[in-house]
């Protein structure tokens, strides 16, 4: 059979570049859809309305002129979503944005930032996205070639589509591929949240896809129900499902769907990323020519207040959320040793209240080394 029409996909995705970021979730989300444009494919974006994305300024976003709002039934409750629209640039990809002044009219993303918990209700949140985008999809495109859902936040949607659409024309022949980027973050509530979801009853038991512990695990009902798996690389691929360490709990759902189940080594946007051409350091360099770096390495000291040494004092930097998943515990036990070494380190993120109070104690303590 010959297709004339390029292939369409969809992403589902709590995260995209520019418009939301909190880890490398994002900056995957942002570079991909841009790099299947322009290898000939048709993406097309649908990401959460947060309050900080459409109180920001460095992008325009505009009511959707197709559905600029929709009814969204969760159980017996029903929400209002308003829907936006905007694009990424370089090529152009349509990007859609699903909001509503109950879940997502907050200034976090997935949890407060004055605790740094996340939000209790945030399966109800998750899984309103997940139902608004796809009553939304028939609204807004004639047909989906393949909707690829990122993390636990849409891991459910496989599992809607294959009990709530299985009959329906527009999603019959869609295909769905799930990426695992944190397989820690499961998406684990209470079963009742299959209700909020339309999904029957029947459908849990002990051992189905939709069952775990007696609790729903969106991310087990991805791996179970997407057509495709992949992960971040192909070594993890195998580690998660050959390590209870690193399967957290899911190894043996992963190990079941055995060939399906793929690694791809997350790239980088080389038009973002390049040192020679960023407009947002002090000086460029390139792999030619590093002498750029060295002025970029004193105006970082400069700007967080570090001391600048005569001789060669290596700056570590890490961007991360400040959680128990990222190890930010082992910083605490080995606190004393890290700041003794003749380096200097610079972290960037947010998270737990109390890895934001470590890091600070760290910072104040007057230990030889020096943290920011």
């Amino acid at each position: 059979m010959v297709q004339n029409d390029p292939s369409r996909i969809v992403m589902f995705s709590a995260e995209a570049v520019p418009f939301a970021k909190v880890g490398g979730l994002g900056d995957v989300v942002g570079a991909l859809p841009k790099a299947l444009s322009k290898l000939g494919l048709d993406p097309v974006v649908v990401i959460p309305a947060y309050a900080s994305v459409l109180e920001q300024d460095r992008f325009v976003i505009n009511p959707c002129e197709t559905v600029p709002e929709m009814d969204v039934r969760l159980g017996s409750e029903t929400e209002k979503a308003e829907i936006f629209q905007a694009k990424m640039e370089n090529p152009d990809v349509d990007v859609y944005l699903i909001g509503s002044r109950k879940y997502f009219n907050r200034s976090g993303i997935y949890g407060d930032p004055d605790t740094g918990e996340g939000y209790r209700d945030n399966g109800k949140r998750f899984l309103f996205f997940m139902k608004a985008g796809l009553e939304l999809l028939p609204k807004l495109i004639d047909s989906v070639d393949i909707i690829h859902c990122h993390d636990s936040h849409t891991a459910l949607i496989p599992g809607i589509i294959s009990t709530n659409y299985s009959q329906d024309p527009f999603f019959k022949d869609v295909g769905t591929l799930f990426t695992i980027h944190n397989l820690a973050y499961q998406g684990i509530y209470p079963r009742k949240l299959l209700h909020y979801a339309g999904i029957d009853s029947k459908h849990f038991y002990p051992m189905s896809p939709f069952e775990f512990w007696n609790k729903v695990n969106f991310m087990k009902a991805g791996i179970a129900l997407a057509d495709k798996v992949n992960t971040v690389s192909q070594t993890y691929a195998v580690e998660i499902q050959t390590s209870h360490e690193f399967g957290n709990g899911l190894e043996n759902v992963l190990q079941s769907r055995g060939k399906d189940v793929s690694g791809i080594v997350n790239g980088i946007d080389y038009e973002e990323w390049d040192p020679l051409s960023d407009p947002f350091i002090p000086a460029r360099f390139s792999s030619s020519d590093l002498s750029g770096k060295e002025v970029c390495k004193e105006s970082l000291l400069r700007h967080f207040g570090l001391p600048q040494h005569r001789e060669r004092v290596p700056v570590i930097g890490i961007v991360s959320r400040l959680a128990d998943q990222k190890g930010f515990e082992l910083i605490e036990e080995a606190a004393q040793e890290i700041v003794a070494l003749n380096m200097q380190m610079v972290i960037l993120g947010v998270g737990q209240l109390k890895y934001h109070k470590l890091l600070n104690r760290i910072a104040a303590s007057g230990l030889p080394g020096s943290m920011k």
